[in-house]
């Protein structure tokens, strides 16, 4: 019996406002109403019953996924095909070939970032004294005009002695 792909994103957070999402393929059985969805390594995640026909835009609700159709795949697969012939090809590296498929996400859905975001560089502040001096600038007089000698004016004091 022959079954339809279709190439969908997913989500388990079906209450969050802004939800991240993952690929997934969504695969029903030609004449069938049950759609059994796929996460991009081929591992079944969840079935779930469809009441007409599926296409591209449509969303679908599962008990622990919301489904997001967003292609349909053209070739159609065939049950009685051998089940090595649905697992993706690996080169000797032991990566998958990707096929450049041009998607456009709706408002609202985020694709999940996998990439390393390295640190970024954040300007200093540089302190500033009121009446517009430099405190770096005061002669030794002015900042030590209290009692205990001037190491203990590294930092500022926690109790002026006047």
């Amino acid at each position: 019996m022959a079954s339809q792909e279709f190439t969908v994103l997913y989500t388990h957070q079906k209450m969050k406002k802004s939800k991240t999402w993952q690929d997934g393929i969504l695969r029903i059985r030609t004449g069938g109403n049950k759609a059994v969805l796929f996460d991009d390594k081929g591992q079944c995640l969840e079935s779930v019953f469809i009441k007409s026909q599926v296409n591209a835009g449509d969303e679908l609700e599962g008990e622990r996924y919301l489904i997001t159709v967003e292609a349909v795949n053209m070739k159609e697969k065939s049950e009685d095909q051998p089940r090595e012939a649905e697992t993706p090809a690996v080169d000797r590296n032991g990566v998958k070939p990707g096929v450049p498929l041009r998607r456009h996400l709706s408002v609202g859905l985020k694709r999940k970032f996998t990439g390393f975001q390295g640190p970024r560089q954040v300007e200093k502040k540089i302190p500033t004294a009121e009446d517009g001096e430099n405190p770096a600038l005061l002669p030794m007089s002015k900042q030590c005009q209290g009692t205990l000698p001037s190491r203990f004016y590294t930092t500022s004091p926690l109790f002026s002695m006047i």
